[in-house]
Parts: C-alpha cells; sequence; structure tokens
C-alpha cells in the first residue's frame, strides 16, 4: 500500500480535520524520533538543534522531516487528562509532561499507532486506558495495530548514522524492533505482528 503521512492516517481514521495543538517547550521527539537529514537514530538526543525546555534553536531552518514531523499529541490524538492539581487539561497529555510520545506509521504492513516511552518506566506507570482511547478514536477497524518501543530502544534506521552519532551505526539497515509484555498484546487488532518474549519487528 502507498505510504501515508500521520495526518492523513488520521485524518482518514476519524473522517475530519485535525486541529493541531502547539507545541510549546515540548522537546519529547528531538531525542526520540530519528531525523534523516543529520543522521541522527531513534532514542538520541539532537547535538544541534534542541534546548531542553525551550524548543529547537534553529526552528525556522529545521531539516524537513522534523518539519512534516505531528505527533499524535499534537494532532489531538491524545486526550485531556488530570494533572496533580485535579484540574484537567490537555497539556497534562503532552509528551514531556505524561511520559509516551505518539506516532502514526504508515507502511506496507499497514497503518500503525507507535507509543515511545520518552523517559524509563512511563509504562509501568500510565494507565493502559490512554492508548485505548487513542485506538477507540483511530477506530480498531482502521489500524493494523499498537506497538510499544521502550525508552532506549534500539530501532533500525534506514540511512547512514551521522558523524554526531557514531553509536548509530550498528542500527543502520536494521528492523524497527518493537516489544509486547503484559496486556499490551491484547491492544493488536487484524494483522498482527509476531509477539514473541524477545519483541518483534515489523
Amino acid at each position: 500500500m502507498a505510504e501515508l503521512t500521520p495526518l492523513e492516517v488520521i485524518q482518514r481514521a476519524t473522517g475530519h480535520a485535525v486541529d493541531k495543538r502547539p507545541c510549546a517547550a515540548c522537546t519529547a521527539c528531538c531525542t526520540i524520533q530519528a531525523v534523516r537529514e543529520l543522521g541522527k537514530p531513534y532514542y538520541t538526543p539532537c547535538t544541534k538543534l534542541c534546548k531542553v525546555g525551550v524548543g529547537c534553536s534553529v526552528y525556522a531552518d529545521r531539516p524537513p522531516t522534523c518539519r512534516t514531523f505531528e505527533c499524535g499529541w499534537r494532532m489531538g490524538l491524545v486526550p485531556a487528562i488530570a494533572g496533580t492539581d485535579g484540574t484537567i487539561s490537555d497539556v497534562h497529555s503532552r509528551p514531556d509532561r505524561l511520559g509516551l510520545l505518539f506516532d502514526m506509521d504508515s507502511n506496507e504492513h499497514g497503518d500503525w499507532l507507535d507509543v515511545y516511552e520518552a523517559w524509563p518506566g512511563v509504562f509501568q506507570r500510565v494507565p493502559i486506558d490512554i492508548v485505548e482511547a487513542i485506538v477507540h478514536k483511530l477506530g480498531k477497524s482502521t489500524i493494523s495495530g499498537v506497538r510499544f518501543f521502550p525508552y532506549g530502544s534500539k530501532i533500525g534506521i534506514s540511512f547512514p548514522a551521522g558523524a554526531d552519532y557514531p553509536a548509530g551505526q550498528d542500527l543502520e539497515g536494521k528492523p524497527r524492533g518493537f516489544v509486547t509484555k503484559d496486556d499490551w498484546h491484547l491492544l493488536y487488532v487484524e494483522a498482527q505482528p509476531p509477539n514473541t518474549s524477545d519483541g518483534g519487528q515489523i
């Protein structure tokens, strides 16, 4: 199947336009996501662009990968939740507050909801209800499944690692590995990827 942008996947699944939320000071994607133009692997802090708590220092001239990336929270998929003060706000579910970054990926196997830990231990702390709410919003029949990436996952890249990221050389040409455990596999729908004790890849 032809690859769709995350925005197109969500619009097709929900049937309506996306009202984007502002990133503000969130910089979670600057570490979690890979950036082809910089040769930056997944789960690697950006050495050139990102100032934690401030945002991209060259935002106006950021690489195309960064320019087109829209996480699930920004596109309104992640529901507002209660903060420690009891107030309900979508700011509390922002990746740098919740600890999870959601993304949509479309490939020859289907459309996937990807869930990345922003720091260790979040999967054990955040209720699975949040993921289930997103799956329900997208519609179980419209996505192939959910893929979970614990913090620091060694995710393969399809481009050469940059000079600033020598550790990424070991990830070149490797598949996008993911892990399933506990009850997460119950969220998989239709075209399920391999589910083994060591995780899977697709």
